[in-house]
C-alpha cells in the first residue's frame, strides 16, 4: 500500500527527516550568509577607492565589483570635473564619458 511507504512513521518520510532538517539548516545558513558576503564585499570594493592628487589635478579611481574602472578628474583650483570609463575585456582603453560637473556644486 501506498500509505504505508509515505504516511507512516516506518515510511520514507520518517526516515528521511533528518536528511531533510539538515537540507533546511543548509538552506537557513546560505540565506544568511549569502548577503552578508554581499554586503562585506561591497565594503571592501569601496575601500579600494584610490585617491591621487599633484597641484594641477586630483583623480578619484572606484573600481566596482563588475571591474569597470571609473575616475573623476578633478580641478583643484576651479572644481571642473571630468569622469572617464575603462572596463577591461570590454573596452581597449579609458574612454571619457558624457558626464561633466562642478565638483563644488556638491560641496557646503
Amino acid at each position: 500500500d501506498i500509505m504505508d511507504l509515505f504516511g507512516t512513521e516506518y515510511g520514507f518520510c520518517a526516515q528521511t527527516a533528518g536528511l531533510w532538517q539538515l537540507v533546511g539548516y543548509l538552506i537557513l545558513i546560505a540565506k544568511i550568509v549569502i548577503p552578508v558576503s554581499l554586503i562585506i564585499s561591497g565594503i571592501i570594493i569601496l575601500g579600494k577607492t584610490v585617491i591621487s592628487s599633484d597641484e594641477n589635478e586630483i583623480v578619484i579611481l572606484f573600481r566596482s565589483y563588475t571591474g569597470a574602472q571609473i575616475r573623476y578628474y578633478i580641478d583643484p583650483v576651479l572644481g571642473d570635473t571630468y569622469v572617464t570609463e575603462f572596463v577591461p575585456q570590454i573596452t581597449n582603453e579609458e574612454e571619457k564619458t558624457d558626464e561633466e560637473f562642478n565638483i563644488r556644486d556638491y560641496m557646503d
